[in-house]
């Protein structure tokens, strides 16, 4: 992967990353949702009961995009297959830490404790790194 792709996957403080997948009917579907990069894999995490969760389970290609809203506008574009796992708390710590500080990755972990949550590994495919 291009050194400058993996930088800003890698940046902070961290960017909102969307997810692209397909709905059953065709359609396209985009998420805004928090990540991390671990020099191979994007990992998020979500409810398993959303609906871009519920299409990965059926069809795990993916898309996925990282960019900057101010010059040089750069974008690191991934396409690739994601992985449907358990949760992994360690994880989700790691990535709520990138978006929020420890007290308050903490705090948000216990206010949604209750919640079943799964793992997504993104494997990347084909990287693109775009700089205007």
């Amino acid at each position: 992967m291009n050194s400058d792709a993996e930088r800003l996957l890698d940046e902070l403080p961290a960017r909102i990353g969307f997810v692209g997948t397909v709905d059953q009917d065709g359609m396209p579907r985009t998420v805004p949702v928090w990540y991390r990069w671990d020099g191979e894999h994007i990992h998020i995490t979500t409810s398993p009961a959303t609906g871009w969760a519920s299409n990965l389970a059926r069809d795990g290609r993916v898309s996925f995009c990282v960019a900057e809203n101010a010059a040089p506008y750069r974008a690191t574009l991934i396409q690739g297959r994601a992985f449907l796992e358990p949760e992994d708390r360690a994880e989700v710590q790691r990535i709520f830490v990138r978006y929020l500080s420890q007290p308050d990755a903490d705090r948000y972990y216990a206010s949604i404790k209750d919640r079943q949550l799964t793992m997504l590994r993104l494997v990347p495919e084909r990287v693109t790194f775009r700089q205007n």
